[in-house]
């Protein structure tokens, strides 16, 4: 009888912490990014993303030997929905620009991806997107509202 308290305690707490950690959790649709970010964002993207992704983020096909794609959704959701912000930062960070990889800091990262999210229609909040890994795990991408 005892052991079965004490499972059914443990049980109830570890429901309780999970609870409280997905309540808390954020998403894109949370104003994760200030618009002044997004800004430093757009003249990043601009000079070192337009060439591959394009103007409009909608990627160029006629690129040799690779096509670049589009950064926008729903193209941008087979690669990250569902995933943390991170992971998109991350891939960012070490693989582009492509010809450059690992030399953008991870500040100017941040900004572009700021610059991707406002573009796709995700609003704004007061303050800027951490540029560091961590707080970046907390936020989930999402390509549609919740």
């Amino acid at each position: 009888m005892r052991l079965g308290t004490t499972v059914l305690a443990g049980c109830a707490m570890a429901l309780a912490v999970y609870s409280a950690v997905h309540a808390q959790s954020k998403s894109v649709w949370d104003g994760v990014y200030s618009q002044a970010q997004a800004k430093r964002g757009e003249g990043v993207y601009t000079q070192q993303c337009a060439t591959c992704h394009g103007e409009d983020l909608k990627g160029k096909e006629d690129l040799k030997p690779d096509p670049s794609p589009p950064l926008t959704v729903p193209d941008l959701g087979l690669s990250f929905d569902d995933t943390t912000l991170d992971m998109m930062a991350d891939r960012i960070r070490t693989s582009m620009p492509k010809d450059k990889p690992n030399t953008l800091s991870r500040e100017q990262v941040a900004d572009v991806v700021s610059f991707i999210l406002s573009k796709n229609g995700m609003p704004a909040g007061q303050g800027d997107l951490p540029s560091a890994a961590g707080p970046q795990k907390e936020i989930k991408f999402l390509t549609k509202k919740p």
